[in-house]
């Protein structure tokens, strides 16, 4: 059986074993065998990207609850109360939109 290198401490495996017998690693799992070598995928979304879809995806919803605000002060005493937030509800729900599709783009493009 052909032996492939570890990954984590370099020592030789087997295509057959499960695990490193050097130092543990698993060999199995999430692996394919491609072109006659085990390959590995792994996707890794950085903490700036999460963070990012996060704060858009939380500004969305703020934006729409304040829009819905707003609408609903429109027809009252406080007209203009309703317009501000409106206004305001606007701006975070675009923010939002755009801020979350940004990120996600990124994070998409920065994995290819």
């Amino acid at each position: 059986m052909p032996l492939l290198k570890c990954p984590d401490c370099g020592g030789a495996v087997s295509t057959a074993a499960e695990s490193c017998p050097h130092c543990g690693r698993p060999m199995t799992g999430t692996q394919d065998i491609v072109g006659g070598r085990r390959v590995q995928t792994v996707e890794k979304t950085a903490k700036k990207f999460k963070g990012w879809i996060l704060g858009g995806t939380l500004a969305f919803f703020a934006g729409g609850i304040l829009t819905v605000t707003g609408l609903c002060y429109m027809n009252t005493d406080s007209d203009s109360l309703g317009r501000k937030l409106l206004v305001v509800g606007v701006v975070v729900l675009a923010s939002g939109l755009i801020a979350g599709a940004v990120a996600q783009a990124l994070a998409w493009w920065h994995h290819g």
